[in-house]
């Protein structure tokens, strides 16, 4: 109540005559404890302001728990944070190291919003490595400031995967194959809202190529139809490459070695064989994890 008490000193003082107070609180639940007790004194107070956040929208919030007899709710107003404008993202990245003894090419910079998108918090990831980098004297490597964001960024694309129902990784999917591909207005909307999508319905696009990585990752998106791991023309052509050559030395017949490693890839075990392909388990050094990899016959080559 100490907290509470003090806002009741403020708003009575002479201080709010001439000033506005603005609470900026990030724990929605901290909010809807206190602010029956606030709410007396902020009627008719136009210089106080409450500003909170959540990731449900203030139609849903009200629709459960206490909050759906609530008299009071009507007084706030929603306001959807989205990805920064493309000026202010690149401003966020030159602006700092402005005012040090390092600067950044163009380049660096298109390749940082590429990576993390116009998204500050993922900017800010990008840029500590970069930063880290110019400490210990390196030159700004962008290959491996790839692999440390996504390391690092991994945990926060897996929440926000984990938060998409079936029909929206299936979307998501789908424009990994056919981009741009048309998109449910509503479906865009929230996918847009929570920073994962920009563009249009009509035009939808990653909000950045770390996020869209992230997707190709997933065995979802491995597996779905149509796609094969090594046959797609997505894959980087260094791993292309890696499999032609694996191929070409060893052709998946009994009784051969199987190859140490595929592309980053680190080859444990076979895990079977049939007529078309054998399949291996492999390591992904990159996010720690054992995945499953299919090696076609060298007749195949063809497809890749």
């Amino acid at each position: 109540m100490v907290f509470v008490k003090a806002i009741v000193v403020l708003v009575e003082s002479d201080i709010q005559q001439t000033a506005k107070l603005v609470i900026l609180h990030g724990d929605f639940a901290f909010v809807t404890i206190f602010l029956p007790s606030i709410l007396p004194f902020s009627c008719n107070r136009p210089r106080l302001a409450l500003v909170t956040a959540s990731r449900a929208s203030l139609y849903d919030l009200c629709r459960k728990g206490k909050l759906q007899t609530s008299q009071f709710w009507n007084i706030f107003v929603e306001r959807n944070l989205e990805l920064m404008p493309v000026e202010e993202a690149r401003e966020i990245i030159v602006q700092p190291f402005s005012v040090t003894r390092w600067s950044m090419t163009e380049e660096d910079v298109d390749y940082i919003l590429e990576l993390a998108g116009c998204h500050p918090f993922f900017i800010q990831i990008v840029c500590y490595h970069v930063l880290e980098d110019c400490l210990n004297g390196k030159e700004i490597d962008h290959d491996a400031l790839e692999r440390q964001f996504l390391d690092e960024a991994q945990r926060y694309f897996s929440y926000a995967w984990k938060q998409l129902d079936e029909d929206q990784r299936s979307a998501l999917i789908a424009l990994l194959r056919d981009a741009p591909r048309p998109m449910e207005p509503r479906m865009f909307q929230g996918m847009k809202r929570e920073a994962l999508l920009q563009g249009s319905a009509e035009r939808p696009q990653f909000a950045s190529k770390g996020w869209k990585q992230f997707i190709e990752d997933q065995p979802e998106a491995q597996s779905s139809p149509g796609r094969s791991v090594l046959a797609s023309q997505d894959i980087p052509a260094s791993l292309r490459k890696s499999v032609q050559d694996t191929l070409q030395t060893n052709q998946a017949h009994d009784g051969e070695p199987l190859p140490e490693t595929i592309g980053r890839y680190a080859i444990k075990s076979e895990l079977g064989r049939g007529g078309m392909a054998v399949v291996l388990r492999a390591h992904d050094p990159r996010f720690k994890r054992d995945v499953a990899i299919k090696v076609l016959p060298k007749e195949f080559l063809h497809t890749l």
